[in-house]
């Protein structure tokens, strides 16, 4: 069973689209909770009702909590052993389930598994960034279709550039143990927690492929606003070098 948590604050229009793209799952092993940060649309929990379906659950938040704080809630609240974090503003592929099923059956003893993802625009079509066409320079070559990262080569791939798409990431919550998201964070929350991954001695696997995951990029998008004011480069700069500096502790020179 694969737990799917949606941590939401507004927009529903975005929102109906993912819990869509939920129950279109051509495997019904699923889960689904969101998890609304206290955010203005107030009708949300009608319309989860609505849905009649005892796989889908919704809570509020009486107060906002912030995105780091809401995401570990979500890992607490989540029921299956495999847990990932769709994005409100996203959808998946029909076999994203499928996928993380096989990818988890294949590699037992990773802590986490991916996918690469296509990226779309608010009006659901394929769409690019220069960061987005980036990523595929960065990313580590493959090995029978697969990248592996663990150790300090995998630290060092993953400071080299965030080739990886977070929300694509489907967590084994026995493997990740005690390990939370940095709710100080913003942006950076993310790399942190996959450093954080490799540098408890686990692994991420997963493949590049960009089918099964769609990842929107739009204008009100939080990436967006926090690249526009330069929060997100301050943030992974201070992340990076607290890494480097837990990979030096650990010897781990191709890292640091």
């Amino acid at each position: 069973m694969l737990s799917i948590c949606i941590p939401f604050y507004k927009g529903l229009d975005f929102l109906i689209e993912a819990v869509e793209s939920v129950k279109g799952q051509k495997s019904p092993d699923w889960d689904l909770l969101i998890a609304d940060d206290g955010g203005p649309n107030l009708e949300v929990d009608a319309w989860v009702r609505t849905l009649s379906d005892s796989r889908i659950r919704y809570f509020r938040h009486e107060k906002n909590l912030g995105m780091g704080a809401n995401w570990n809630f979500c890992f607490q609240n989540s029921r299956g052993s495999w847990v990932s974090l769709l994005h409100a503003d996203d959808k998946l592929h029909p076999q994203y389930v499928e996928h993380m099923m096989f990818l988890q059956a294949k590699f037992p003893q990773a802590a986490a598994v991916f996918s690469g993802a296509q990226v779309i625009n608010a009006a659901g079509r394929n769409t690019t960034t220069a960061a987005d066409f980036f990523k595929k320079f960065i990313t580590p070559k493959s090995v029978g279709g697969f990248v592996e990262l663990q150790g300090d080569s995998g630290l060092s791939a993953l400071l080299q550039g965030q080739f990886l798409f977070c929300p694509t990431l489907c967590y084994q919550k026995e493997k990740i143990g005690d390990l939370v998201f940095d709710s100080t964070l913003k942006q950076a929350l993310d790399l942190k927690f996959f450093g954080n991954i490799l540098l408890k001695g686990e692994s991420i696997v997963g493949t590049p492929t960009k089918k099964y995951y769609f990842y929107r990029r739009h204008a009100v998008n939080a990436s967006v606003l926090n690249v526009q004011n330069l929060s997100r480069f301050k943030e992974e700069n201070g992340v990076i070098l607290a890494l480097g500096r837990e990979a030096q502790n650990r010897n781990w020179f191709q890292a640091y």
